[in-house]
């Protein structure tokens, strides 16, 4: 099977990506593997001392109707990644796009460093959903970091999923700025197990008059794996509103810790926070065992369903 249909059957896009009215990415370790545009979009894919630069530009006002696929991966048992990515959207435009980053090799130790600076124009909206897929050795070790910029009605939506195989070591660090009446919502789904270690940070700063932010955790540690989270969100406008809310469960000897942080420095902005740790719920437990379940069993099912 070709490093191609590998990448593609482990993210489970191998029908779609091969539509000739999706743009979308392949790349294994720094080999680009495919890449093709679409209409009112530009991409351009280069190769690097250090790794891969992708540049990709929605033009003003175009709407991209299918998602473009990002499949990044290493096959290789050891390899340092590096991705640098420069994404804008232009005023009025949108796209939607889906990232798969695969590193199922058990053997040896690789490592991901994905670097983006994103610029969402006035009006526009961007959407980014990033799902991986890792090996079940806890060998794994990805830092993937963003910086992104909202215009004044930019919309901005993020999803980091990381279920499948161990999470190994993580750390992931996205900043945000919005402007007046932009809206950004910042979420990260994390399951991690054996040694696994964990660190989110997201930032966001709300500068313009009626912007709003959300940012999402919901992580889970299983045996003697550690998850820290620091979520912080700032407020300088007025008419702003921010939320963070951070549920992080454990199991085993798996530690959690959160820092949420949030400031307010105009008197017609609001910004709240929720946050819960601890176990799983014992009412739920109960319920599920009555069923037939056994308690590991009914642990799983539940950890699921949090981050479902």
């Amino acid at each position: 099977m070709s490093d191609y249909s590998e990448l593609t059957r482990l993210a489970r896009i191998d029908c779609e990506i091969d539509d000739e009215q999706v743009g979308s990415v392949v790349i294994n370790s720094n080999r680009l593997l495919s890449s093709r545009g679409v209409e009112g979009m530009e991409l351009r894919v280069q190769k690097k001392i250090r790794g891969i630069q992708i540049d990709l530009r929605v033009k003003r006002g175009v709407t991209i109707k299918k998602p473009v696929h990002l499949c990044l991966g290493v096959l290789h048992p050891s390899f340092i990644q590096r991705v640098r990515m420069r994404i804008v959207i232009e005023a009025g435009a949108a796209v939607k796009i889906i990232g798969h980053c695969i590193f199922p090799n058990p053997d040896g130790r690789v490592e991901h460093w994905m670097d983006a600076r994103v610029d969402v124009g006035e009006g526009a909206q961007y959407t980014y959903l990033e799902e991986h897929v890792h090996n079940a050795t806890g060998t794994t070790a990805v830092y993937p970091r963003a910086r992104i910029v909202l215009a004044p009605f930019a919309k901005f939506t993020t999803g980091f999923m990381l279920l499948d195989g161990r999470a190994g070591t993580v750390e992931l660090d996205y900043a945000i700025t919005g402007a007046a009446n932009s809206s950004a919502d910042m979420l990260a789904k994390i399951s991690a197990s054996g040694q696994d270690r964990v660190r989110i940070v997201e930032t966001a700063l709300l500068t313009g008059e009626g912007a709003t932010g959300v940012l999402r955790s919901k992580v889970a540690a299983r045996d003697n794996a550690a998850i820290e989270v620091r979520n912080s969100l700032k407020a300088v406008a007025a008419h702003c509103r921010g939320h963070v809310d951070c549920t992080e469960i454990l199991h085993g000897n798996g530690v959690v810790r959160a820092f949420p942080n949030i400031e307010v420095s105009h008197p017609k902005a609001e910004v709240t926070h929720e946050a819960r740790l601890g176990g799983v719920d014992n009412k739920q437990l109960e319920t599920l065992m009555a069923r037939g379940l056994t308690e590991s069993q009914a642990e799983e099912m539940i950890i699921a369903g949090l981050l479902a």
